[in-house]
């Protein structure tokens, strides 16, 4: 009996923690979209990156290649992006200030409270992202690292499209407008989230790449 007793304490001791969630950040960086998540959270998942970068929190995004290694940016280069499909990459930006500080310069950026299996998910869905963590790219400036992406970039495969789909991997279900559109994405993943802390700031319309 008392081992019954104590088998049924622990399992819900068990259930308790392991349903115990953590938190991970959504940004808008104006034309794309970024996912922030703690390194402690995600480290056993990602040795690859650990190896290369010690910081608090890792931003994951997508782009491709020619486009997103740029700071300037034309028209022309931005409809090759979207309809020349071409190689891709995942941006991996390690950082160790609070990831909702960064609204205060000229992002969007949602805390999301999730269960743990939901951001294990996420994790995971990004960690497919990479073609077996090919390094292109190490912006020093700016601490940037570019890894080879798996799958090419063009309009049905588009930076905010990549967001939608790692985050359905966790429940969030997004219009084929968020697909296209980095705020219209934001706000329906931020509308969809149980629990969340938001800061927003108000940007202009501009071509220039949000870096």
């Amino acid at each position: 009996m008392i081992n019954r007793f104590y088998f049924i304490f622990i399992f819900f001791i068990s259930v308790s923690y392991t349903s115990e969630g953590g938190e991970l950040f959504l940004v808008d960086h104006g034309i794309h979209t970024g996912i922030v998540i703690d390194q402690q959270q995600i480290k056993s998942s990602f040795p690859e990156l650990n190896s290369l970068m010690k910081a608090k929190y890792y931003e994951f995004s997508f782009g491709e290649e020619p486009f997103f290694r740029e700071s300037e940016h034309t028209y022309l280069g931005m409809l090759k992006a979207l309809f020349w499909p071409t190689s891709s990459l995942v941006r991996v930006v390690p950082m160790n200030e609070d990831p909702m500080e960064l609204a205060r310069n000229k992002f969007g950026v949602a805390k999301i409270k999730l269960e743990q299996k939901k951001i294990d998910a996420i994790s995971s869905q990004i960690k497919e992202s990479f073609a077996n963590f090919i390094l292109i790219e190490h912006q020093t400036d700016s601490s940037r690292y570019f890894f080879r992406g798996k799958k090419n970039y063009h309009i049905f495969n588009n930076c905010n499209d990549w967001t939608a789909q790692i985050f359905d991997k966790a429940g969030f279900k997004s219009t084929l407008m968020g697909k296209f559109h980095a705020q219209t994405l934001f706000n329906e993943i931020v509308k969809n989230s149980d629990s969340f802390q938001f800061n927003k700031v108000g940007k202009e319309k501009y071509l220039k790449y949000l870096r």
